[in-house]
């Protein structure tokens, strides 16, 4: 049950940290905190959307025992909303 947690948290990480590098390396947006502030909040996009859409990613969570799918459209998500509210 723990090593479920660890790789579902490593997970959420890398997914972030990758988003992050293509929103501020690659497309060259410009966030409160850099990079930094990019990671954490697509982070807690991943986490808070794993839990509050639970039954929706039950799938790859059973099958897969990873949270991809939540990880990849909470950090998304979350990252483009913390762009639009950060001040240029």
């Amino acid at each position: 049950m723990g090593i479920k947690i660890i790789m579902s948290f490593i997970t959420i990480i890398v997914i972030s940290v990758l988003i992050s590098l293509y929103y501020v390396r690659f497309r060259k947006y410009s966030f409160l905190g850099g990079i930094w502030g990019a990671i954490f909040i697509g982070m807690a996009g991943g986490i808070l959307l794993n839990y509050t859409f639970e039954p929706i990613v039950e799938f790859f969570k059973n099958n897969l025992n990873i949270n991809v799918l939540s990880a990849f459209v909470g950090s998304y998500f979350f990252i483009k909303i913390y762009y639009k509210i950060t001040p240029k």
